[in-house]
C-alpha cells in the first residue's frame, strides 16, 4: 500500500504473504497445529471451529466480544497480535489491486524455518506480482531464518521453542 502511494526505486519484502487475510489465516492455523504435532483428527475438528470463528471476524466483521458471546469457542482463536479493528482493514486489503499498480522490483525473502508463513505464500506473491509486471520479483529463501528474521531450528522445533535466536540471520543483509 505505501509503495502504492509513495515513490520507491525498489521492495524488499521479508516474511509475507500474498493470500488474502482470510486464506492466510486458515493456513496458518491449520500449520501451526501440524508442526505443534497435534492428531490429524483434532486438527480437522479445530479447524472447522476456526473457519466459523476466522469468518465472521475477517467477512462479516463482528467484533470478538460479539463472536465469543455466541461461540465462546472462539476466544483461543482471536487473540489477536494488533487491535481488531486494524486487522479488519488488513484483511481487506486487496493485494493483487495494489500490486498490480507497483511496478518495481521486488525481493521477496523467506526463511526456512518461519512457521508464522510458507514459502507457498511467498512465491504465490511473487507469482502475482510477476504477473502483472513481468520478472519484476523475485524470491529468496534463506536456510534457517524465522518469521523475525533470527537463525531459528526447523519450524517444528522453532515454534516450540517460540522462535530463534535473537541475533538477526547472517544471510539476511548480504
Amino acid at each position: 500500500i505505501v509503495a502504492d502511494s509513495i515513490p520507491v526505486s525498489a521492495l524488499v519484502l521479508a516474511e509475507t504473504t500474498g493470500l488474502n487475510w482470510l486464506e492466510y489465516d486458515l493456513a496458518n492455523a491449520r500449520r501451526q497445529l501440524v508442526l505443534l504435532g497435534r492428531p490429524y483428527d483434532e486438527v480437522e475438528r479445530e479447524m472447522r471451529a476456526h473457519v466459523q470463528c476466522a469468518y465472521r471476524f475477517h467477512v462479516l466483521h463482528e467484533t470478538p466480544q460479539a463472536i465469543t458471546a455466541a461461540l465462546p469457542g472462539c476466544a483461543g482463536s482471536l487473540a489477536l497480535p494488533q487491535p481488531y479493528t486494524y486487522m479488519q482493514q488488513v484483511g481487506d486489503v486487496d493485494q493483487a489491486a495494489h500490486w498490480k499498480h507497483v511496478d518495481r522490483p521486488v525481493l521477496v525473502l523467506y526463511g526456512t524455518s518461519d512457521f508464522v508463513t510458507s514459502e507457498a505464500d511467498s512465491r504465490y506473491l511473487v507469482d502475482m506480482i510477476n504477473a502483472f509486471h513481468p520478472g519484476r520479483a523475485s524470491l529468496k529463501v534463506i536456510d534457517g531464518m524465522d518469521h523475525g528474521l533470527t537463525s531459528a531450528p526447523p519450524p517444528r522445533e522453532a515454534i516450540r521453542r517460540g522462535g530463534g535466536s535473537g541475533e538477526a540471520h547472517p544471510e539476511l543483509l548480504p
